[in-house]
């Protein structure tokens, strides 16, 4: 390793150390080591900004909040404006932890916010892993910026099933951020990206299941499911939508859990949220920890509406962590089924479902991922519950054209049992007959899937 790539240069963003390109470094240690007096010593960054060389104390004096950084060596300021400042560092490279070692990254779009992107790569190799211009069996993640996320809803899940296809980790750019402000490899549980629910036109009511065909030109036929419960019905009997996302607070159940992200300006913290108990099926009541907020861990309560969806709740107490939080906080939200949006002061927050509640509990509406047999992937539909007996559909991979069956079953403490299956105009597996078991099986990243049993 040469000289100049023995260190790493940092710039702090908010309260994240985040490194230069790594073109740069080779300049900026030539300037740094030169004879020159320290006062003296300015490397240009860009033709906007540069950074000045001075004192730790001089550093430290520029700055109100308390930094505290033994590897400071100056402050970057702008050419038009020299009181915009941001701390500077400079890092031995073997101290730095490189937790994307042998990990491999590619990008959902490498021409939208492409300086974002050639940021995020530089981010990437500074800490040992390596951007991919294609995916393939060997890529980890796939990374999404936030305007990847507006994508139209074919071209989106197109890029996101083959990703999938290839068992490539689909996460949010913020993902990175939070990886550099913990320095390390965090869970990126509340960091996934999922395909987007089909767009509805219109869902009729008062019916138990309906199917939205679309033209050959749209999106593939979707099956949505309503139902009579409170929790999944409105004022005027139909779903709401926002943005295609249907209001259910149907999801919203004891023994559930959800992951996300509480975002403000450039800041991000990651949550989880466990739903502890629901009382008279509104009160809910449960436990928040803040990830990279040394996992703090605070109490929550509050109450669900069934019939707008609406989640209203105040964070209360602090369980452990109190120089990382601080409470009260009230949070305003709305449940769109396994997701959660809302905002608390001026941040706003995003969960999704994670960790289902025990196969006891299975709610209509809800949907769960498996793999059969003969390793198919298929989606489970959940049409209808009443006590013990269930009625819904599997829906069967690209490999049988997304052939629908239907089945009628019961569910016991460790599994549904299915008595009876209907083929429909599309056939699935071949080998596949009932009676037949649906068992459910945790995973390590808290979701559950199913394996069927014969």
């Amino acid at each position: 390793m040469s000289h100049a790539s023995a260190y790493i240069w940092y710039y702090l963003d908010g309260d994240a150390w985040k490194p230069y390109d790594s073109s740069l470094l080779d300049g900026f240690e030539k300037v740094f080591n030169s004879s020159l007096a320290i006062g003296n010593k300015k490397i240009k960054v860009d033709n906007e900004r540069y950074i000045e060389i001075m004192p730790i104390v001089d550093i430290l004096s520029n700055f109100t909040n308390s930094i505290n950084d033994p590897d400071l060596v100056g402050i970057q300021r702008r050419y038009d404006d020299p009181m915009k400042r941001r701390a500077v560092k400079r890092t031995k490279a073997n101290t730095t932890t490189s937790f994307f070692d042998d990990l491999q990254f590619a990008f959902y779009s490498n021409t939208s916010q492409k300086t974002k992107t050639n940021e995020i790569k530089g981010i990437i190799k500074m800490c040992g892993g390596k951007s991919v211009d294609t995916m393939t069996k060997k890529t980890d993640y796939l990374i999404l910026k936030p305007s990847d996320l507006k994508d139209d809803y074919k071209t989106f899940n197109d890029i996101i099933s083959k990703a999938e296809g290839l068992k490539i980790i689909c996460v949010e750019s913020t993902w990175i951020d939070s990886c550099i402000k913990s320095k390390k490899l965090v869970d990126h549980t509340a960091f996934l990206v999922g395909q987007k629910t089909a767009p509805v036109v219109a869902i009729p009511t008062n019916t138990t299941t309906t199917t939205a065909s679309t033209s050959n030109t749209a999106a593939p036929t979707t099956t949505t499911t309503t139902t009579t419960s409170p929790k999944s019905k409105s004022k005027n009997n139909s779903s709401s939508t926002t943005n295609n996302l249907i209001i259910n607070s149907g999801f919203l159940i004891k023994g559930s859990e959800w992951a996300g992200v509480c975002s403000s300006d450039d800041d991000h913290y990651p949550l989880v949220m466990t739903v502890d108990d629901v009382v008279g099926g509104e009160e809910v009541s449960g436990v928040i920890t803040w990830i990279n907020l040394g996992y703090a861990k605070t109490k929550y309560k509050g109450k669900v509406v069934a019939t707008n969806g609406e989640f209203n709740f105040q964070e209360y107490e602090i369980i452990s962590g109190e120089d990382d939080v601080e409470v009260p906080n009230d949070y305003k939200s709305t449940v769109y089924g396994d997701q959660i949006i809302g905002k608390v002061g001026d941040s706003t927050f995003k969960l999704k479902l994670t960790k289902s509640p025990p196969v006891t509990n299975i709610q209509p509406d809800s949907q769960w991922k498996g793999t059969s047999t003969s390793i198919e992937n298929f989606k489970l539909d959940v049409v209808k519950r009443d006590g013990e007996n269930i009625t819904g559909t599997i829906t069967w991979g690209s490999n049988y054209d997304d052939a629908i069956s239907t089945f009628t079953g019961k569910i016991t403490s460790t599994c549904i049992e299915v008595s009876d299956y209907k083929e429909g105009k599309k056939l699935g597996p071949e080998e596949l007959s009932h009676p037949f078991k649906l068992i459910p099986s945790q995973q390590s990243d808290h979701s559950i899937k199913f394996r069927i049993e014969k």
